[in-house]
């Protein structure tokens, strides 16, 4: 089955809210083929959406390629400040243009507020032309309300592919906007491999606009994937075995407070039991 539209288009919303509030998606899934020109998401195109274990496992694909961006994500096209995603996942290949991520492909400005995603993954190749191409979120976009971005317990396993001219792609996200607003990474993993040619290809964090407004804390990313974490590479480990796999530093009082087990319901407890200890990729508490 699939789903073909011009703008806000998605498996499930098209378009969902103007403002903050009462806008909240839970425990849906979308399979069908997801296409369009600008917005496009497995599930929802573009809105103020709270979103908890959800999942996409079709493919999405912007067909109308737009310097000023296609918005392109797994779960969400485009989505807003004072907006959280808990616990969702994308096992689906996502192409478009500029502003391409797993599970959301942008977060734009409004009113400083905070988009927050936790404990969300993506295994589907990434890809995009443009600018701001990420594993997770392709990025947040501009302007003196920019929307703070936390990403807390995320990973990424799937290829991101920036092509011809494009810029700004990472394994975690391609581009952190801001001189106002704090956005941060904790304890997240990439191990998909990140090409481009042009600025700011990464394997963690392809760009960030101001490096004092960007913290990141105990992540990990596999060697090879690209030339390094980004941004300096400051609170990024480098796995070097061939593997990639690596065991969070449980003396890391810095961040490894949000490696802990458990079954989610309390802040930290975001990975499943048995498999931070190094014998396999860290996984996360609802994944089969």
């Amino acid at each position: 089955s699939s789903v073909t539209g011009k703008n806000n288009v998605g498996g499930l919303l098209g378009g969902g809210g103007k403002d903050t509030g009462n806008n909240t998606i839970s425990g849906c899934s979308n399979t069908a083929t997801i296409k369009g020109n600008r917005y496009i998401g497995g599930l929802v195109g573009s809105g103020y959406v709270d979103m908890s274990l959800c999942n996409n496992s079709g493919e999405i694909e912007a067909i109308k390629a737009e310097y000023d961006g296609d918005h392109t994500g797994g779960l969400i096209g485009q989505t807003y400040g004072a907006t959280s995603i808990n616990a969702c996942y994308n096992t689906a290949d996502v192409t478009g243009y500029s502003h391409v991520g797993g599970i959301v492909g942008s977060v734009i400005e409004n009113r400083r507020l905070n988009c927050k995603i936790t404990a969300c993954y993506n295994t589907g190749d990434i890809s995009g032309g443009g600018n701001q191409i990420g594993g997770v979120i392709g990025g947040n976009s501009g302007g003196t309300t920019i929307a703070q971005v936390n990403l807390i317990a995320c990973y990424n396993t799937g290829n991101v592919t920036v092509s011809g001219s494009g810029y700004y792609g990472g394994g975690i996200i391609g581009r952190f906007y801001s001189s106002v607003v704090y956005n941060s990474i904790v304890a997240c993993y990439n191990t998909g491999e990140v090409t481009g040619t042009g600025n700011g290809i990464h394997s963690l964090v392809g760009s960030d606009y101001a490096a004092a407004y960007t913290t990141v804390t105990a992540c990990y990313w596999k060697t090879g994937t690209a030339s390094d974490g980004g941004s300096g590479s400051t609170g990024y480990t480098e796995v070097t075995s061939s593997s990639g796999l690596f065991t969070p530093d449980a003396n890391d009082t810095t961040g490894s407070v949000e490696w802990g087990t458990g079954d989610g319901s309390e802040s930290g407890k975001y990975w499943k039991a048995g498999t931070t200890n190094g014998s396999m990729l860290p996984q996360l508490w609802y994944e089969k």
